[in-house]
């Protein structure tokens, strides 16, 4: 009987650490959604963080004719203010997105930048609501970002909308200009680092964030 025990925790111990090895080397394929088959929708939304590649993402979509308009929302930089009172002027990321944009073609006056104070994707999904509130003619939108962020990203968007009765449309196409070995991600230090944040925040999300 005794030995019979013995078994059975040796064969749960095994089970357990096959288990564990498995989660671990596919937690990057985890993170990423199940490729959808691509719509036209109103507007794309560039989320805050990695710069050039969601831009060139966000370009490629609109010159696809996949969406009529982009929109950013203008980040929280912290001290700017002490910044320009020494005459210190720096452009914000909102802002060198929107150069950016234009430099590749895309018309200024098809994109926005949403005044804001943004300093994570639940601030930017609040203040795109209340954007969307007003300008109800977008009825669809596209979010970009990286590919890792994405999953977390439309859990909040749709929660922000739901908790404010907002009947839009949520379409995510990950930046296919983002890096990503999702095969041996723990041996590159950045995007083993993006995916340890990513799993802490939604860890975050769902047991406290989502039911503010």
């Amino acid at each position: 009987m005794k030995l019979k025990k013995i078994y059975v925790k040796a064969v749960a111990l095994v089970v357990l650490t096959i288990a564990t090895y498995l989660l671990f080397i596919n937690s990057a394929n985890l993170l990423l959604l199940p490729e959808t088959q691509t719509y036209k929708t109103d507007a794309v939304i560039i989320l805050m963080g990695s710069v050039s590649d969601r831009i060139l993402q966000a370009a490629d979509i609109f010159q696809a004719g996949l969406a009529k308009e982009i929109i950013i929302v203008k980040e929280k930089q912290t001290g700017i203010v002490n910044l320009n009172k020494r005459g210190v002027d720096i452009p914000s990321q909102a802002q060198r997105s929107q150069s950016a944009l234009i430099q590749l073609g895309i018309p200024d006056s098809l994109i926005t930048i949403i005044p804001g104070q943004a300093a994570s994707t639940r601030d930017e999904a609040d203040t795109i609501s209340s954007y969307l509130t007003i300008n109800k003619y977008i009825q669809s939108i596209t979010i970009v970002s990286s590919p890792t962020h994405l999953r977390r990203a439309k859990l909040i968007f749709r929660n922000t909308f739901d908790n404010k009765n907002l009947q839009v449309h949520i379409q995510t196409i990950p930046s296919s200009y983002t890096p990503i070995n999702t095969k041996h991600w723990w041996r590159d230090r950045e995007t083993a680092k993006a995916i340890v944040m990513e799993y802490m925040k939604l860890i975050y999300f769902n047991l406290y964030e989502r039911w503010k």
